[in-house]
Formats: C-alpha cells, sequence, structure tokens
C-alpha cells in the first residue's frame, strides 16, 4: 500500500505540483471556446511551464515554446469523464489511448478494485502508457454493514490517498430504505472530515431526493426510473448537487457493436430488453421509457440550477467517440452547444473538485487543452474530431502528422459495374406479385418446367429463448408465400425449390447452397423478407442463380434488387470459382466452412471478375461442432489476398470471420447474411459480427436476476481478420467488453510478463 501512496505524493493529486513534463506552448489562429460561455473567434493561447498565461483575440504579444497554428480549429479544455468504469488490465493501453486519443484529459474511475485504479494511474504517470489524469476511487463497502463501518471503510479510503468512492446503489423503487439512509449519512459525514468525496448511484426521484436529503450532493446518473418534478428538482439544485448525465441510458445505439441498423444497448445486447433494470409493462415486456425520463429529466434540473447540476459522466466501455457521438445526439435534444460544453468541461471539473485547476481556458489553469477540427457550433459532429491533445502543456496527441490518403481501389480488369442498379425493371421493396402463384405453372420458361406452386398461408416460425438477450422463447411471423417446384433442365438436371413472400419482399433473393432447403430451413429468411431459393446437391450455382431469378421474374413481373449466395462449404474455392465464371449471378456471398472439415486452399481461385462487377464476399469458420482449423482458412485467405495485392485491398470486398468453436454442444451463431446486406446495400463493411452464444440442447440455465443484467451464456465480438477479439476483462461475454487487436498484440498481452 506504502508504494500507492508514494505515487500519488508524488505527483496523483491534480491540484499539486506540475508534473515535471510539463512545457510551454503558442497556439494562435485558433478559435477559443473559453468553457463557461466565451467564444473567441480568432485567438491565442500561450502556455508556460504546464500553465495557461494569456488567453485573447488575435496575435500574442510574443510566443513561448512550441507554436500551433489552430487555423480551421477550435480549441477546448480538455474534455472531462467524471463517471468511467476502468482499471488496470492487459488492454489497458488501447483503453486509455482512446481517451485522451478522443480529446479526454481527466477522468474519474468510477469503480473496480481501489490497487487497480491506483496501478493505472502509476502507468499513466510514469510514462509507461498514454492516457488521462485518471482519479482512482475505491469501493465504500456498500449497505451491508453497519454506519462506523462504513465510516472505518471512508477512512481506509483516505489512508490509501483515494479522494473518490465508488458508485454507491441505492434502492431505485420505491426509494432508499432507512439502512440506506444511514450508511450515506455516515459515509458523507466521514468523508468531509478525512477528504473524500462520496459518489452515488440514484436512479429514480424518490432515490435521488432521498439521497440528496441524507447529504449526498455528487450523483452519477440522471434518474431514468420516473419524470422528475419542478419542486424535487429545485430541491436537488438548490444544495448544489451535481448530477453526471448519462442522458442517452435509455436510447438505442446503433451501427456502433456491428453494422446491422439494429438497436442495442449499451452493452452491446438488443435494446430494451437488456437495458440495466429495464422499466417493463404489465407483461414483462422492456418499455424503452428510461429515453424519455432522462431527457426531460436533464433539462428540468438544468433550469431549477441555472446550468450548473449537470456534468458529463460516460459509464460506459464502447469506444470513446462513439459514446461521446451517441452522448451528444441526446444532448442536443435538449441544449444548445454551449451548454454541452459547459457540461464536458467546467461542470464536470466542478462535480471533482478540481474548477479551480481545470474546466475553462483561463490564465491561471493547467494547460490540458484539445483542438478539434471544425466549428462545434456550427456542427456538434465537429467536436468529435479531436486533432490536437495536451496535457499540462505537453502534446500527447498530434494526429495533424498522421494523416493518410483514402484507400485506393483494387486494381482489377475492367471498370466497376455497379451491382443492383435501380431501374424500372428492378423490383423494389413491398414489391407486390404479378400473377397468382397456381399461374406460374402455365409460365413457359427456357431454364426448366415449374411442376408444382402452391400457396402457403402466413406461419411462425419458433425463435428460442435467448440467454444472451434476456428474451423469452417465441413465435415470429412467416409471411403468406408461394411454393414452387422447377424441374431444371440441363446437365445434370435437377429441382429448384423456391419460396416467394406475397407481402413484404424486401425485393432480394437469397439463394441456400448445399443442397436442398425445407420450408422449416427457409422460414428464417422468409420472416426477413427475401424470396428463397435452394436446389438439389451438386447443382451448378450458376444454373441455380438463373432458373431462381426467372421463377422470379415471373412472379413479380421484375428481376430482384440484389441476390445473395448463402451456403456452407468444404472448400470454398470451387464456388468462388463458379461465382467468378458468372459474376452477374450474385451481388454477395456467405461462405461458412463445414464443421470438421478443413479448407481445401491448394488451389487459389481468381475472383477478378466477381470483384470487378463490385461483388462482396464474407467467408467464416467456427461456431459449431468440432473446430476448423483457423490458421487454414488464414493461409486460403492470405493467398487470395497475395494474389489482390495485400490483406488491405482484400478487405474492401473480402472479409474473413474465426468464429468461436463451440464446447461441449454449446454453439456460436451470427446474423452473416444481414451483415453481407449492409455491406452490399448500404456500402457499410464488417470490421466485426456479433454471434450469439447459445448453451447445448437440455442445459439447465438459470435466468439472470438483480439489476444489472448479467446473462450466463452471451454474445461474442468476432473481428475481421487479421485482427482477433480480445476481453477487456475475464469472464464476460458483452460486445462491451471485447476489442479488436492485432494477432501480435493479442500475443503480447496473453503472455504473463516475467
Amino acid at each position: 500500500m506504502k508504494r500507492f501512496r508514494l505515487v500519488l505524493l508524488a505527483g496523483l493529486a491534480l491540484a499539486t505540483a506540475q508534473a515535471a513534463w510539463a512545457q510551454d506552448a503558442t497556439i494562435v489562429g485558433v478559435r477559443i471556446a473559453i468553457g463557461d460561455g466565451p467564444v473567441i473567434q480568432n485567438g491565442h493561447i500561450v502556455v508556460q511551464n504546464g500553465r495557461i498565461v494569456a488567453v485573447g483575440p488575435g496575435r500574442p504579444a510574443q510566443v513561448s515554446g512550441t507554436v500551433i497554428d489552430g487555423t480551421g480549429m477550435t480549441a477546448l479544455p480538455g474534455l472531462v469523464d467524471g463517471h468511467k468504469h476502468i482499471n488496470t488490465g492487459r488492454l489497458e493501453k488501447e483503453q486509455m489511448a482512446d481517451l485522451i486519443e478522443n480529446g479526454f484529459t481527466t477522468v474519474l474511475s468510477g469503480g473496480g478494485p481501489a490497487e487497480g485504479n491506483l496501478t493505472l494511474v502509476q502507468h499513466i504517470e510514469s510514462g509507461l502508457i498514454n492516457g488521462p489524469n485518471v482519479i482512482p476511487s475505491g469501493a465504500a463497502g456498500g449497505f451491508n454493514q453497519t454506519p462506523e463501518q462504513a465510516r472505518e471503510r471512508i477512512r481506509a479510503l483516505a489512508a490509501q490517498g483515494i479522494r473518490h468512492t465508488g458508485e454507491m446503489g441505492t434502492t431505485p423503487e420505491p426509494g432508499p430504505t432507512q439502512r440506506e439512509i444511514e450508511i450515506l449519512r455516515a459515509v458523507v459525514d466521514e468523508g468531509k472530515k478525512v477528504g473524500v468525496q462520496v459518489n452515488v448511484h440514484s436512479v429514480s426521484t424518490p432515490a435521488m431526493v432521498g439521497s440528496t436529503r441524507a447529504g449526498v450532493r455528487h450523483q452519477v446518473h440522471l434518474p431514468n426510473k420516473d419524470f422528475m418534478s419542478f419542486d424535487d428538482a429545485a430541491s436537488i439544485a438548490n444544495t448544489g448537487t451535481i448530477v453526471l448525465d448519462l442522458i442517452s441510458f435509455g436510447a438505442p445505439i446503433i451501427d456502433v457493436y456491428q453494422k446491422d441498423n439494429l438497436p442495442r444497448f449499451r452493452t452491446g445486447l438488443m435494446w430494451p430488453e437488456s437495458i440495466a433494470g429495464a422499466n417493463r409493462d404489465a407483461q414483462g415486456r422492456a418499455t424503452g421509457t428510461e429515453g424519455a425520463y432522462t431527457l426531460i429529466n436533464a433539462r428540468r434540473l438544468w433550469d431549477a440550477s441555472g446550468g450548473r447540476a449537470i456534468g458529463y459522466g460516460s459509464d460506459q466501455n464502447y469506444p470513446v467517440r462513439d459514446v461521446l457521438e451517441h452522448e451528444l445526439k441526446s444532448l442536443m435534444v435538449m441544449f444548445t452547444m454551449q451548454d454541452i460544453v459547459r457540461i464536458l468541461t467546467i461542470n464536470t471539473a466542478t462535480y471533482l473538485g478540481l474548477q479551480n485547476e481545470i474546466g475553462t481556458v483561463t490564465p491561471g489553469k493547467r494547460a490540458d487543452l484539445v483542438l478539434v477540427q471544425g466549428n462545434p457550433f456550427d456542427d456538434f459532429h465537429d467536436l468529435l474530431n479531436a486533432t490536437v491533445v495536451l496535457k499540462a502543456g505537453k502534446i500527447v496527441v498530434d494526429k495533424r502528422t498522421t494523416r493518410t490518403a483514402p484507400p485506393v481501389a483494387t486494381a482489377t480488369a475492367g471498370a466497376a459495374m455497379p451491382v443492383g442498379t435501380l431501374t424500372a425493371q428492378m423490383a423494389r421493396p413491398d414489391q407486390a406479385p404479378a400473377v397468382a402463384c397456381t399461374q406460374l405453372t402455365t409460365a413457359t420458361l427456357p431454364q426448366g418446367r415449374i411442376t408444382g406452386a402452391k400457396d402457403s398461408a402466413a406461419s411462425t416460425r419458433s425463435v428460442p429463448a435467448s440467454f444472451a438477450y434476456d428474451r423469452r422463447a417465441t413465435e415470429e411471423p412467416v409471411p403468406a408465400r408461394c411454393e414452387v417446384t422447377l424441374r431444371r433442365t440441363g446437365r445434370p438436371a435437377g429441382n429448384v425449390q423456391l419460396w416467394l413472400p406475397n407481402t413484404g419482399w424486401n425485393a432480394n433473393l437469397l439463394v441456400l447452397g448445399g443442397g436442398p432447403a425445407d420450408a422449416t430451413s427457409a422460414s428464417e429468411a422468409l420472416s426477413k423478407g427475401y424470396a428463397v431459393a435452394s436446389a438439389d446437391a451438386g447443382s451448378p450455382v450458376h444454373d441455380v442463380a438463373v432458373a431462381a431469378k426467372a421463377v422470379v421474374a415471373a412472379y413479380y413481373g421484375v428481376s430482384p434488387r440484389y441476390s445473395y449466395l448463402e451456403g456452407r462449404t468444404a472448400d470454398v474455392a470451387p464456388t468462388l470459382a463458379a461465382v467468378n465464371a458468372n459474376p452477374g449471378d450474385f451481388d454477395g456471398l456467405v461462405l461458412g466452412a463445414q464443421d470438421g472439415a478443413p479448407t481445401a486452399v491448394g488451389s487459389t481461385p481468381d475472383i477478378a471478375a466477381f470483384v470487378a462487377r463490385g461483388g462482396k464476399i464474407i467467408e467464416y469458420h467456427g461456431g459449431a461442432g468440432r473446430p476448423v482449423p483457423a490458421e487454414t482458412a488464414a493461409r486460403g485467405y492470405d493467398a487470395v489476398a497475395a494474389r489482390a495485392g495485400g490483406v488491405e485491398q482484400t478487405r474492401d470486398f473480402y472479409r474473413l470471420f474465426l468464429a468461436p468453436n463451440g464446447q461441449a454442444g454449446d454453439t456460436f451463431t451470427g446474423s452473416w447474411v444481414a451483415a453481407l446486406e449492409e455491406w452490399v446495400q448500404r456500402g457499410r463493411a464488417p470490421n466485426v459480427v456479433l454471434v450469439e452464444h447459445t448453451p447445448a440442447p437440455n442445459t439447465q440455465v438459470q435466468r439472470p436476476a438483480g439489476v444489472v443484467f448479467q446473462p450466463p451464456f452471451g454474445v461474442r465480438t468476432v473481428c475481421a481478420y487479421p485482427m482477433v477479439a480480445m476481453t477487456i476483462a475475464q469472464g464476460t461475454e458483452t460486445p462491451e467488453q471485447y476489442l479488436c487487436v492485432s494477432a501480435a498484440r493479442a500475443a503480447e498481452v496473453a503472455t504473463p510478463a516475467r
């Protein structure tokens, strides 16, 4: 313990002596957001010995140290996060770099072991890793103790040199218990004596009012259980309480964890089912009302306090830029950019008791500064463009010197042809059938003869319970459809089965490879709106595609907008070669390796024609059954990449995902076609695909309980090769806990230090 206390005494406390590496700097020609209101449109900032010594319009009387040209940029106080769950760990380097590179220069670690927080501080202060000023916290012991035991815990934190508790979670409904109130009064009183700030988690109005009456002045979250009244807001604000926003707690996060256009909670699990302590209706359905409550409550507290009661606390561990953007989108509903700058800077600095040290660009304060490209007062997105970051006057991030040219298109033969061009002859979503289903038997098609066509009524498909998403077993609607059998001519002859939705067609065709499918296996794709086709094993993929498109055109009167192939195979090379021979057949492929059958890589297929047309390929391995050798798949992909000019160029059109393999009968299932569709139709290439971890059949698993949703089986992040997924902390399977890192970095952090 003595070692940590020495670290703090040597320079951890933010209000003490300047860091030894503080330096001089002058920023010129920059727009300056002071932090508490004023904006200088074209000014200068002079820094000496890590402190701001001059701020004003125009050019400075004299410059000092490094000169930074701020033309086209806006300077702000370094951003402050008053509550984020960080700690030492194997990926702390990446986490801290993510914070400082996005403009956060001061962060309160909102929980976790005190010793780990102190270690993290030491790693940053010693220069081992680049990161913000981290303020450590420690656990106050919760409410399963006596008031005197709680006081002793506060004294113990002070003895460690820790000046903040982690969040103490009060009962939201109906409100704090008498025991909780007694403990809060004790810790607040003891904290005042020994210099430890008590931070409390009260997420309902009764909880916040009750804890405020117990003396609490620092709340880590806005109430998300109810709407706060004017009187309650005034009673809280009049005490000088500051509440960290987390205004976007209940709002869905979209296209962050994976580009699939689906709403997710901040853990990466589905919204609103997996919201921690979700508000539910009488039938137990998650309502998502948390998003509305926080919006109104933020403004109510802001108005009641004259703009002083709201600070910033992200609480979340997905990428920092995405966290900030998500919060900004919600804040902009209720606040101006001038207000938001206050929230992110001086208000949060005041929450931490550092308002005299940081939070505004004024002489005498430490030169923690961020320069963003553009003008956030015109477009709040510019606040996401941190370009230069200074800590105590030292430039710790400078993206001006690391700009790279946009990636060049892959060199292939012939001009690129757009896929799925929208014309009068192409289907549009919700395209209705042009003929009755039974009339198809009279259609004359050169690809073969339709031997059967029957209407099938709307039905449902069983969707199993999901431990990852807190979803009970349910039924999903499958639309009424026309079921068609075509006897294909040619050699070898064979049957093609089709299922064509009568309503809700998404205008796309999905061919299921790997042999004949049945209505049950086709129902999932039908429920998503696809026209679905499959054929006998051994059927040439080109013949199947041509025949399927002909039947689609006969039924709907138009051709499919996009066509996809999904199949599992022991060897992707023949499929790739077949598709390349007829590059107009498909716009995208999903190819999965057969369980237990390693992909052959004896020959490297030429896919230039398919790529030239704009086709995209997703290949995945693993997920269930016996392991598929990842090394074999990687070698095959590397061979294709060598032909195409390198992995980075290849990733423009072909991505490989190495999924986990099931253990003891459990499986990992991903929405691979959805990821392909987003890539082909909207240009959003998948860097990750989320796979749901499902237990083996008949496994007895208890449903998760408690305030925070912690699934016994979760969701893994699978990164596009050559990146690999690693967890920030062991033993968790939620997407927010994964980072994609290089194989070399993964090996580095997995190897125990000597």
